[in-house]
């Protein structure tokens, strides 16, 4: 039987519908069904406990900014180079739901990976903190929506993995500041930020970076729609191609490949580990 992995999603609200609702990425399911599992995704907080009991593994999946009450700091709801609100999103609900869950699964001895968000959730719920913004903060630009070399530390499971160095995507603004308990590093960029830790006792890590995505479709398509925008006063006939090409990517339409029948991608090294470590059990 294929191991049962609770991945984590945001929760938006629709203001047309005025209803509340879940959605999650696609490619966090792509990348664990490549690696031999069933993801499903939980949808009520207080049923934390039996969804740890019910699961093989938990993914923290990336998404809004952790709340910086969650590691005691004050909410920086300004930037001060500008004087204009920080546009940073944060969710309580999301929170409560992940804390909740993460504190099971470890309690429980379970495995945990943490993508993006996901990392600086686990560092948190350890008792670690996080900087809030790093340009601001610490005057430092990292690269954002590109591609950047990291550097594992000798003897960690990411330099087992993906050797001493290599190339990964980078999509966030935050960094972890310290670390929690039992948390170590297992990878640096080149401007000093951690992008990967791992836990000395249990089967627990995560990344910085989106291995979900990474050399994949899905971030091509990111790509494509990111350099699409909508015309402003007169109707550019290329723009008006940028968004028919990317509404067939978006949407399936006759003739073109949907997600039914693209073949699942089975060579991601960090997924393959994490799927082996829920069919050990943890161990």
């Amino acid at each position: 039987m294929e191991p049962l992995i609770l991945i984590t999603g945001e929760d938006e609200f629709d203001p047309k519908s005025h209803n509340p609702f879940y959605l999650i990425k696609r490619s966090y399911g792509t990348a664990v069904a490549g690696a031999g599992a069933t993801a499903v995704m939980p949808l009520d907080p207080l049923q934390w406990a039996a969804y740890a009991d019910m699961a093989d593994g938990l993914l923290l999946t990336g998404g809004v900014d952790v709340h910086p009450a969650r590691y005691n700091d004050i909410f920086m709801d300004y930037d001060p180079n500008s004087g204009l609100p920080a546009p940073f999103v944060i969710s309580v609900t999301r929170d409560s739901m992940d804390i909740l869950l993460c504190k099971a699964f470890l309690k429980a001895g379970k495995p945990i990976m943490g993508i993006g968000r996901g990392m600086q959730l686990i560092n948190v719920v350890l008792g670690g903190t996080l900087v809030q913004d790093i340009a601001i903060l610490m005057q430092q630009e990292h690269p954002i929506g590109k591609h950047h070399v990291i550097t594992t530390t000798l003897g960690s499971k990411m330099n087992e993995l993906l050797g001493t160095q290599t190339e990964v995507n980078s999509y966030h603004h935050m960094t972890i500041k310290t670390l929690g308990e039992g948390l170590q590093v297992a990878a640096l960029s080149t401007d000093g930020l951690i992008e990967a830790i791992e836990h000395v006792a249990l089967p627990v890590f995560a990344v910085q970076w989106h291995p979900e995505t990474y050399q994949t479709n899905d971030e091509e398509v990111r790509a494509l729609h990111a350099a699409v925008t909508e015309p402003i006063m007169t109707i550019d006939p290329i723009e008006v191609e940028k968004q028919i090409a990317a509404t067939e990517h978006k949407k399936a339409i006759p003739g073109y490949l949907t997600d039914a029948n693209v073949e699942l991608p089975t060579d991601n090294a960090l997924f393959n580990y994490f799927i082996a470590l829920c069919e050990m059990g943890g161990k």
